[in-house]
């Protein structure tokens, strides 16, 4: 019995460490399971597990999701994360499968201008709602492991 439940806690952990990578471009259409299907910045954060990795190729990123009932407003569209991830920017605008990211030269750019005319702008651009909560008197800095989700080379 003591080895069933040694294995299946082992089986348990394995899973968890098991982070999926979403790729994502400004005009995705596919699923995000690879380069040559790329989704939308926020479908992959729909669909994004916690720990899981959304890599960002090249250009603007305008956000899509109105948060709150009974809000109609475009102004109040936002890009929404619920879950602990990681946006990793850096990828060319047609990235390959072993490209690794460089951001002096692909330049990711989450946008909050919904409209140029006239100029609409969204009120917030992120809006992170996590279970993960910093402590009373901390500082996300002195917390790292408690720091919900991580922006790698993003222009906000």
């Amino acid at each position: 019995m003591r080895k069933i439940t040694l294995w299946a806690s082992m089986l348990c952990i394995g899973m968890q460490l098991q982070a999926k990578d979403f790729y994502v471009t400004p005009a995705g259409a596919g699923d995000g399971t690879s380069w040559a299907t790329p989704t939308t910045l926020q479908l992959a954060l729909n669909q994004s597990a916690e720990g899981d990795v959304i890599r960002l190729a090249k250009g603007v990123y305008v956000p899509t999701v109105i948060t709150g009932e009974g809000i109609t407003d475009e102004r109040a569209k936002t890009f929404y994360i619920t879950k602990s991830v990681t946006l990793e920017a850096g990828y060319s605008e047609n990235p390959t499968a072993t490209e690794q990211p460089n951001t002096k030269v692909n330049k990711a750019t989450l946008s909050g201008v919904l409209n140029t005319t006239p100029m609409t702008k969204a009120y917030h651009l992120l809006c992170v709602n996590t279970s993960t909560t910093v402590g009373e008197g901390e500082a996300a800095t002195d917390v790292p492991s408690k720091v919900p989700v991580v922006l790698k080379g993003l222009i906000l």
